[in-house]
């Protein structure tokens, strides 16, 4: 999928929410339909330029919050999910000469104990923190009455435009 970030590896966390990543940056993709639906204070933040497909984007470092908060249900069944579907993943023993490793096969890739104990955790993390922090990350991002105003796209400043 084409992203304001380049190329990017796809997860649907519901009907019309799409998270995408690239190497260097990410965000949450909703359809039309979804953002239709949002509340406008949600709505104002999301990345300049709707996609080709009037959907929009909100990126991973405080936007994202707007789409959890407007559908926390998707986003907690989302993790559920994927909690899920680790924990039932049977060890499986790995030799070679006289080394022997536990892996996991899940849905064609290998992952290690260490792998897969970090999945556990991160979607275990996710269930009891995505709210909070999306809470959190957007009443200090955009409620902050001491932040500065986000601007995008910048002209001369003073101090530049004053040199000759």
């Amino acid at each position: 999928m084409e992203t304001p970030w380049g190329r990017a590896h796809t997860t649907t966390i519901a009907p019309g929410i799409i998270s995408c990543s690239t190497s260097s940056h990410g965000g949450i993709y909703v359809s039309e339909e979804r953002f239709n639906a949002m509340p406008s204070e949600y709505q104002a933040i999301f990345w300049p330029g709707r996609s080709r497909n009037n959907g929009a984007w909100f990126e991973e470092d405080s936007a994202w919050t707007g789409v959890v908060l407007t559908w926390p249900e998707a986003f907690l069944a989302y993790h559920r999910r994927e909690l899920y579907s680790w924990q039932v993943l049977q060890p499986q023993e790995m030799h070679i000469l006289e080394f022997s490793w536990t892996y996991y096969d899940r849905r064609g890739h290998i992952y290690y104990q260490e792998d897969y104990d970090w999945h556990i955790a991160f979607h275990q993390r996710q269930l009891q923190e995505i709210i909070p922090r999306a809470q959190h990350i957007y009443r200090t991002t955009y409620l902050n009455p001491n932040r500065k105003p986000l601007c995008l796209i910048s002209g001369p400043t003073s101090a530049s435009s004053s040199k000759t």
